[in-house]
């Protein structure tokens, strides 16, 4: 009986290493599996972010490089047609420009909304030809950022850095050179312009259906009066439409 009692007593006093405590029971954590599971979100929302960011990037990129170029090279030189602008610009300044100087013809052309944008940098800046040759370039970069929208939903999913670096070389190509060196060519960059915002009105814009008609017929107006190849847009609206 004694033997018994101090059996008992010795059983209390001693923890019972077979049931265990609850952090006993617990399995042994895994650090390593831990820490994966945590910096996967991070790395995944690394890789979007970076993905997000590497095609504004390269599209910055590609306008910045063409709008330094065209600061490095421009001159204040006329050559060429250049001349002509002259011509519109002095009696301008001396107030005697009539609406006849801006209408007259150049070839096949009348090129009355050139006229009114050298006229205008001719008030500015008393017609410095590398502001003009920085607007065209400006024009350039705006008709690229809106052909890159049209291919995003012609291909109906977000573009990638390799199809933006593609279409930017060739769209900025030095090929180019002379009209982008060219003041008076800014004819060119303007109806290259409209030939792209008139479809970017009519199939992509979320503006009212009537606005957006207004603005590409005035697009195509622009253009017809900015060279002779501006013709183009009245049937290319035609056929968006």
């Amino acid at each position: 009986m004694a033997a018994n009692a101090r059996h008992r007593r010795v059983a209390n006093q001693v923890p019972d290493r077979d049931r265990g405590s609850v952090d006993d029971r617990l399995p042994p954590s895994r650090d390593g599996a831990g820490s994966d599971s945590e910096q996967r979100p991070s790395i995944v929302g690394s890789r979007r972010w970076l993905r997000s960011c590497i095609v504004p990037l390269t599209v910055s990129l590609l306008a910045a490089l063409y709008l330094l170029f065209v600061l490095t090279y421009s001159v204040d030189v006329p050559r060429g047609d250049d001349g002509l602008t002259v011509l519109l610009i002095y009696p301008a300044l001396h107030g005697h420009l009539n609406f006849g100087d801006l209408w007259s013809q150049h070839l096949e052309s009348r090129i009355l909304v050139p006229n009114l944008i050298f006229l205008a940098i001719g008030y500015l800046d008393h017609f410095d030809l590398r502001t003009v040759m920085i607007l065209s370039a400006l024009i350039l970069i705006g008709a690229f950022l809106l052909l890159l929208r049209l291919l995003r939903v012609y291909l109906g999913r977000p573009l990638t850095a390799l199809p933006v670096l593609l279409v930017g070389l060739v769209w900025f190509s030095l090929i180019d050179v002379t009209n982008a060196l060219w003041g008076f060519q800014i004819a060119w960059y303007v109806v290259l312009f409209c030939l792209i915002v008139i479809p970017y009105l009519l199939l992509v814009s979320q503006w009212p259906r009537t606005l957006n008609l207004a603005i590409a017929i005035i697009a195509a107006m622009v253009a017809t009066f900015s060279a002779l190849q501006g013709v183009v847009a009245w049937p290319e609206g035609l056929f968006l439409f």
